[in-house]
């Protein structure tokens, strides 16, 4: 074969290999597979890390409340409590480096250990330097092999009810009251947008009647009292701001201790509703998916219930050392006692019943309530003929309305005292 014949031959050989197509699927299929799978580590090693960090932040954020209340007794004490806190979910999530003891004033931190500290800042963690980071399944494709997640939380103790003596009702809207009322013990009634009160109110000194602007408060006859307990007076609705919160916390059972007070001890217990004359177990949270009725004629103690729909009460229930929350209404009918008894509804330094409503809460009529925490995003109605209302504190974004002949104090122990809900305890999350 001449050179000539051999160079054309090598010639055509390689034209009819530049021509084959046939493994160009295959090297675009692999491309194709190798793009996907990137893609696809992202989105699972993205949505754990989402999922990781909110479990660190509800442990912030329950951290932090501990070591609150720990600071009473030294900054010592409370980063113990905070760490110790931590611990149960889990090893190195916080460490002492991580707890700070100072002050909160103006929404600012700043980290101090003398005086009088009244805050707590935490950042729990999983990274490299508490040695934990949290591993990727799919990442390690494209160099990523961990990641590192920090969430913050301070929890501060801070004055905004002060001379309200642990009870009062709060409105972002009006408070509407009826006539024959009689406040005592610092009792304070606040309408953000206007208090309206019939004849013959009686307001002993130390009471407060209150909105930003004081033309919008308005009293009809003979309101003894009114004129000294009026103020201009801004209120900061925490508790029913923070409703949905709340609730949301009491449906996540494995932080169930520290949002539920003593009397509950255990759960949670599912159903799909709670009707007729089904037994509640005293102690026990329940989280029902549906619609609440507490049957007549029947009593229930120490229980927390957690409603996605609305609770009724129908009439002649009795309800002692209970937590009520509803994603709807809570509504009684007629006979109903809530809280404790005329000796004991404050005396445990604790609220007798909690009543927590994304919707309205509604009191019909010949009712006793005594000792209640309650917060509503909507209306707070109490309607006619109600034989006792003391020891209440209730704070509503719509309008509170309450009828006539009442008693009004407060209950300072629980106000003080029990379950994060008291006029100097708010948890505030950076």
């Amino acid at each position: 074969m001449t050179p000539n014949v051999a160079t054309a031959l090598f010639k055509q050989r390689m034209r009819t290999v530049l021509k084959d197509e046939s493994g160009a699927g295959s090297i675009m299929a692999l491309f194709v597979f190798f793009t996907m799978l990137m893609i696809g580590s992202l989105a699972v090693d993205y949505a754990n890390g989402v999922r990781t960090k909110a479990q660190l932040q509800a442990v912030a954020d329950a951290a932090a409340m501990a070591g609150l209340r720990g600071l009473s007794e030294g900054p010592d004490a409370a980063r113990a409590a905070a760490v110790a806190h931590a611990e149960r979910f889990g090893p190195n999530l916080l460490r002492v480096n991580d707890v700070l003891v100072g002050e909160w004033a103006d929404g600012v931190f700043t980290s101090n250990s003398a005086g009088s500290p009244n805050a707590v800042k935490v950042a729990t963690r999983r990274d490299d330097r508490n040695n934990n980071p949290l591993p990727t399944h799919l990442m390690f494709l494209i160099g990523v092999d961990r990641l590192n997640i920090a969430t913050p939380s301070v929890a501060a103790r801070v004055t905004t009810r002060a001379n309200c003596s642990g009870g009062g009702y709060f409105a972002q809207g009006r408070v509407i009251g009826n006539s024959r009322n009689d406040y005592r013990d610092g009792f304070c009634v606040h309408g953000e947008e206007a208090v309206q009160l019939h004849n013959n109110n009686h307001f002993e000194l130390g009471t407060i009647v209150s909105s930003p602007d004081v033309d919008n408060i308005t009293g009809h006859r003979n309101n003894h009292g009114m004129a000294e307990a009026t103020r201009a007076a801004s209120h900061e609705f925490t508790f029913a701001n923070e409703v949905s919160a709340r609730i949301a916390e009491l449906r996540s059972a494995w932080l169930n201790l520290d949002v539920l007070p003593d009397f509950i001890s255990g759960g949670p217990i599912h159903l799909d509703e709670i009707r007729g004359n089904q037994s509640l177990q005293r102690g026990m949270l329940y989280i029902v998916d549906g619609d609440v009725y507490l049957r007549g004629n029947r009593h229930f103690e120490g229980v927390a219930i957690v409603a996605s729909g609305d609770i009724d009460i129908h009439s002649n229930v009795t309800l002692r050392n209970v937590v009520l929350a509803a994603d709807g209404k809570i509504e009684t009918n007629s006979n109903v006692e809530i809280g404790g008894t005329e000796y004991d509804y404050c005396a445990r330094d604790t609220y007798s019943a909690y009543l927590l409503a994304r919707g309205n809460i509604i009191f019909n009529s010949n009712n006793t309530l005594r000792g209640i925490f309650m917060a509503s995003k909507g209306d707070i109605r109490m309607n006619s003929n109600n034989r006792a209302t003391e020891g209440l504190y209730a704070e509503a974004l719509g309008d509170i309305t309450y009828n006539s002949s009442a008693l009004k104090l407060g209950c300072i122990p629980g106000y003080d005292n029990e379950m994060g809900f008291n006029g100097s305890m708010v948890r505030l999350t950076q």
